[in-house]
């Protein structure tokens, strides 16, 4: 997302499971980078070695060779005492797509949660963490932006409203609106957040959450857009006026997609509540 981008139309200043939580029916996609060796490429062509770890097979297609890493946010899932080993680290500009013919780009989701962990290793510019291209084609998406961003804003000269190194997102409603929601928590380098997204239909909200506390909410929201085209969604850079860029710059972990406004307590990073002490 760049600095010329049109202002949107709403806008707001406020700003592991893993085995188990797999095949939960809301758990869409699951992306965990568990397959690799440590400090191996996944490559730079279409080979779907970015393996889905749900029940769907809905597997992504890295580029310009993301590399697999030993940096993790934890060692451990809490929820459910799960080895994590690995994270997927973007240096210059790899990323990792759907392809076209992908069911991820398929899914039509009302209510949605996408949640990951960052770990930013510089702050230069926009850089998107998840995002969604557009398809191009006329009355499809608002102006230049793509469909979905989750990125992190500028490091210099942010637009009035915005915060210095702040959390964004910004998507298209299934009525072809524009949400955006601004934080106000500036981000630090070499830090693991625990960011979530969630979209609820029934309640007509849209609201951003790191490390399981809501930083930033917008109302209006009603299902994400649902293209005619399959467009592709992606990890580790955004896209706007149609030309891939915001590259991260730093490492995703546990990448998880849902088709239901999850709480809190139903994130990965959550710590199962102690038992009451037996009187």
């Amino acid at each position: 997302m760049h600095p010329d981008r049109l202002r949107p139309l709403i806008t707001t200043g406020i700003l592991v499971a893993v085995t188990a939580l797999s095949s939960r029916a809301d758990t869409v996609a699951y992306y965990r980078f568990e397959n690799g060796t440590a400090d191996s490429s996944y490559g730079a062509t279409a080979n779907h070695a970015i393996l889905d770890s749900s029940s769907h097979g809905f597997h992504l297609n890295p580029s310009e060779n993301p590399f697999a890493s030993t940096q993790v946010p934890v060692d451990q899932f809490p929820l459910t005492e799960e080895k994590n080993l690995l994270s997927l680290h973007f240096t210059k500009n790899a990323n990792v797509y759907a392809s076209p013919d992908s069911g991820l780009n398929q899914v039509a989701f009302t209510n949605f949660t996408i949640e990951a962990w960052i770990n930013f290793d510089e702050l230069d510019g926009w850089q998107t963490l998840i995002g969604r291209d557009d398809s191009g084609s006329p009355g499809e998406g608002t102006g230049f932006q793509s469909l979905f961003y989750l990125s992190k804003g500028p490091d210099i000269k942010p637009h009035p409203g915005q915060t210095k190194n702040g959390l964004r997102v910004e998507l298209v409603t299934r009525d072809n609106r524009l949400l955006v929601i601004d934080s106000t928590l500036g981000v630090l380098a070499q830090t693991w957040y625990h960011v979530a997204v969630v979209g609820d239909a029934r309640a007509g909200t849209l609201a951003l959450f790191v490390e399981g506390s809501k930083i930033g909410s917008v109302s209006g929201f009603n299902g994400l857009f649902v293209p005619t085209q399959n467009c592709p969604w992606t990890l580790g850079r955004g896209q706007y006026k149609g030309i891939p860029n915001d590259f991260l710059k730093g490492y995703l972990d546990e990448v998880r997609f849902s088709n239901e406004a999850l709480r809190p307590d139903q994130f990965l990073n959550a710590t199962p509540p102690r038992p009451s002490p037996a009187r």
